[in-house]
């Protein structure tokens, strides 16, 4: 008997649904990211990936049990999901921007984040969940050097209220925003058999009330970054169509890609990697300008 899970996405995806599905199912491929702040020029013999990041393969992952630390002490690599990766680079931040990542755990796109301001702009890392955000200090204290943290600050508000509290604040926002991540319930057929799209519903209203709550931090002329590790479009276009619906003065940019065939797709706002086309993901993201 087919699933409700099934049926709902078969119906989003078509004849696309199977081939999408079996990507989903494959173990998730993942990057070793050089770290800007280390000094270390150590690649652990693995096949170069794009800007500054390489492939893992089983090899590294069963046997480097602790990534290196340079001469300062500083980690010498991150290792996240390429489509978040993917996705961040091309989030275009000056160095004297003032930055909030709103939902910032584990401190991956933290990281980027604080790399592109470098020691000229301001970074905000938030994070609502204690023990997430305990992780996502140690990724501050282990990746980025003592100096350079005076510009970087980690909170524990909940998101939606950084509207109210700070309006009309940020050069940029990252919202990178809880979701359904179809791809880790379908690693449980429990999860699976009670799937169903009141789940996706409430928090596609959750989505929608942080990326207002981004929209309002946000200075005029500034820019958002919305992304989600769902394929549900309820909780990817169709939550930035409700803000460009109510708020009016939000441009939707078309973003100049620079890493060759790993092209994602184009989607009615914003862009996806799926993994069934490009080998990893999912992740779907959109860049805002306030206008």
């Amino acid at each position: 008997m087919i699933s409700e899970f099934d049926k709902y996405f078969s119906e989003i995806y078509k004849e696309r649904w199977p081939l999408l599905r079996s990507a989903l199912l494959v173990k998730e491929k993942q990057v070793l990211r050089k770290n800007f702040f280390s000094q270390s020029q150590e690649t652990y013999g693995l096949k170069h990936a794009f800007e500054q990041a390489y492939w893992m393969n089983e090899e590294f992952q069963a046997h480097q049990k602790e990534l290196l630390r340079d001469q300062n002490q500083i980690f010498d690599y991150y290792i996240m999901d390429p489509a978040s990766y993917l996705a961040v680079l091309h989030f275009p931040i000056m160095q004297t921007d003032k930055v909030l990542d709103m939902c910032a755990a584990p401190g991956g796109k933290s990281l980027i984040l604080a790399e592109k301001i470098f020691s000229q702009g301001e970074l905000i890392a938030n994070e609502l969940s204690e023990t997430r955000r305990s992780r996502l200090i140690k990724v501050v204290q282990n990746y980025i050097p003592k100096e350079l943290r005076q510009n970087i600050w980690v909170k524990g508000w909940d998101a939606q209220f950084f509207g109210l509290k700070m309006p009309d604040s940020f050069d940029k926002v990252l919202l990178d925003a809880p979701c359904s991540g179809e791809r880790h319930q379908m690693e449980s057929q429990k999860e699976i058999s009670s799937w169903s799209i009141k789940k996706s519903e409430k928090l596609a209203v959750r989505q929608y009330s942080l990326l207002a709550s981004a929209y309002l931090a946000l200075k005029p002329g500034g820019q958002i970054m919305y992304s989600t590790c769902s394929i549900n479009p309820m909780e990817n276009d169709q939550v930035v169509q409700k803000l460009i619906k109510k708020k009016k003065n939000i441009r939707v940019e078309t973003i100049q890609w620079s890493v060759g065939s790993l092209q994602p797709e184009k989607t009615s706002n914003g862009y996806i990697f799926l993994p069934d086309r490009v080998g990893f993901g999912p992740i779907f993201f959109s860049l805002l300008t306030k206008i």
